[in-house]
């Protein structure tokens, strides 16, 4: 069973998980909120090699669409009944994979089901490529993420001025490309001055250190 869910208290046995679930994850959480929820939803990535990474066989097979047969086997990959090796991108495999999958979390927060009541003011979902530290955090957290997303949604929800909200839904489809240090990795981002806010990475803007993916982004809004 799935913890930090609303109503995860009924999917457990465990005493110690179920008064954790019932105390901040009740099954009416949601739809106790008057305002809208906005969900963001970025990457990971394998600073090493794509091969390295826990979900590379998460990324190498797609669901397959039912239009016929397909490849289930490519190289070292093998997928499972219902699924096809997804040849294109295994012949360039990016460094920085979606591991959350942003439809599930969407559903499960916003788009509920019975018994679960969905938050009163709908919700959105901004789904980008931005690794999901760095996207958050600093100048490439606010070029990502604050900017383009955080910032008008929360000046909408704040002033009920649907300009913002446009700006959001103006992203859709958008290509981009997003950075993360190669060199470093969590360790870059590291508060080198409290007063200043400033972090290790801000200092090292030598983008040969750095690796990134590129991708369009997604915005859907209930």
């Amino acid at each position: 069973s799935s913890l930090n869910v609303p109503g995860c208290g009924s999917h457990t046995n465990n005493a110690e998980n179920k008064a954790y679930c019932d105390q901040f994850f009740p099954a009416n959480m949601l739809g106790s909120l008057n305002g809208p929820i906005l969900i963001t939803c970025g990457t990971f990535c394998q600073v090493t090699k794509a091969e390295n990474s826990y979900v590379f066989q998460k990324s190498s097979c797609s669901k397959a669409d039912g239009s016929g047969a397909c490849q289930t086997q490519s190289g070292a990959v093998t997928c499972k009944e219902g699924y096809c090796a997804n040849e294109p991108w295994l012949e360039n495999p990016s460094d920085c994979m979606t591991d959350t999958v942003c439809e599930d979390v969407f559903d499960t927060f916003v788009r509920t089901k019975p018994p679960i009541a969905p938050p009163l003011g709908g919700g959105t979902l901004y789904k980008h490529c931005g690794e999901h530290e760095f996207s958050v955090m600093g100048p490439y957290g606010w070029q990502q993420e604050g900017m383009p997303a955080v910032q008008p949604f929360l000046q909408s929800v704040a002033t009920g001025n649907e300009a913002k909200m446009a700006m959001v839904r103006s992203r859709d489809g958008v290509e981009e490309t997003c950075w993360m240090q190669k060199s470093g990795a969590d360790s870059s981002l590291e508060l080198v001055s409290m007063q200043e806010a400033t972090m290790k990475y801000m200092s090292q803007e030598d983008h040969s250190r750095w690796i990134s993916s590129t991708s369009k982004v997604q915005v859907s809004i209930v």
